[in-house]
């Protein structure tokens, strides 16, 4: 199962920042992966910088680095790009291990690719890059 902890109604409950606490107060340092610029609120930069965590900040599909229309389709409710890269900026400012990462849209499995080309309207994944090599050109 997969879940952001750092999403909003986390921050509502502080269910994050108790985990981020427990693990500060045995001595357990954690790698996080997000999509969320939450992250880099002052509410938790102290307690991820107090225990040492490693911050992996996912910055969507390799292949459409930057096209905000894609991330928009795929990642719905998911920060703009450019927040999640100012979140990592202020988080390397703060001294925090931070690192990002992309997943090729070449490395999704049968149901994922499914749901990609519902989402986007494509009927292949070779088709929906040509088309943004082809938009980001313009």
């Amino acid at each position: 199962v997969k879940s952001d902890p750092f999403m909003w109604m986390h921050a509502k409950y502080s269910h994050t920042k108790r985990v981020l606490e427990l693990a500060n107060k045995y001595g357990v340092s954690l790698v996080i992966h997000t999509l969320s610029d939450l992250c880099a609120h002052e509410d938790y930069i102290g307690l991820i910088k107090a225990g040492g965590h490693t911050i992996v900040m996912h910055m969507g599909l390799r292949e459409f680095d930057g096209n905000e229309h894609i991330h928009r389709l795929v990642e719905p409710g998911a920060p703009s790009l450019k927040r999640r890269a100012m979140a990592v900026a202020k988080l390397k400012e703060a001294g925090i291990d931070v690192s990002t990462s992309q997943v090729s849209v070449y490395s999704l499995n049968e149901k994922q690719i499914k749901q990609f080309k519902a989402i986007t309207g494509f009927d292949n994944i070779d088709s929906a890059v040509e088309s943004d090599k082809t938009w980001s050109a313009k």
